[in-house]
């Protein structure tokens, strides 16, 4: 992996194939291509805030996402309980402005746990007095494999400014606990100006509605 990839960019890449037998010709063949990366944020901590905290990926890539990047989990297995690793949020977390997808994919990677069929990353609002989960400002980006509960607000907020977008949320379990058996209910499920892919996601247990859509990117006032 390049010394860069932080950072993202485009790379060159060669592949260079020769062969040793009499019988073929001796030409080499030379192949190069560019590969662009996403600069990359990795979440290596459970605590809400400081080095290596969701907070601090998020603010980074508010920061330095020119175009779009990606917040990856590496959370050692040291910090999780029973299989899960939970982000208690004592605050609002950052608005993100930038192009960003929040992918909780990247933990079962980590701990080799890709057959498992719940996500392991939680989310929980339930220290928080008011405000919701995650929103996002930006036209595209989105929530990949993580659960969100027991927020006072929405879990969840697509509300970009201006023009068509591609925001997703996909295999997220929304108002349960991360293996989706017990309610962890947020006032709303998901919030979404416009059109949004949502798919292949647990909605359900929140006191309001599991999805409202709206036209304009301004949260309901009830």
């Amino acid at each position: 992996m390049p010394d860069a990839y932080d950072d993202g960019g485009l790379f060159l890449i060669s592949a260079l194939a020769r062969t040793t037998s009499p019988t073929i010709d001796q030409q080499l063949a030379i192949a190069d291509a560019q590969l662009r990366f996403d600069p990359l944020f990795l979440v290596t901590s459970a605590a809400d805030e400081g080095p290596g905290s969701l907070r601090q990926a998020m603010t980074d890539a508010n920061a330095r996402c020119a175009t779009s990047c990606r917040i990856g989990f590496h959370i050692p297995p040291s910090l999780l309980r029973n299989d899960v690793a939970t982000i208690r949020v004592a605050a609002p977390l950052p608005r993100l402005t930038a192009s960003v997808r929040i992918d909780g994919t990247s933990q079962k990677t980590f701990l080799q746990r890709k057959d498992a069929g719940h996500p392991i990353v939680m989310l929980d609002g339930s220290a928080m007095r008011e405000g919701g989960g995650v929103e996002f400002g930006a036209v595209s980006g989105g929530v990949i494999d993580l659960a969100l509960g027991n927020f006072p607000g929405t879990a969840i907020a697509l509300l970009p400014h201006g023009g068509n977008y591609a925001l997703e949320v996909r295999s997220c379990f929304i108002g349960t606990d991360a293996g989706g058996l017990v309610a962890a209910p947020n006032e709303r499920g998901i919030i979404a100006a416009g059109t949004a892919a949502i798919s292949s996601s647990i909605i359900s247990a929140n006191r309001r509605s599991g999805i409202w859509l709206q036209a304009e990117p301004t949260p309901p006032s009830r």
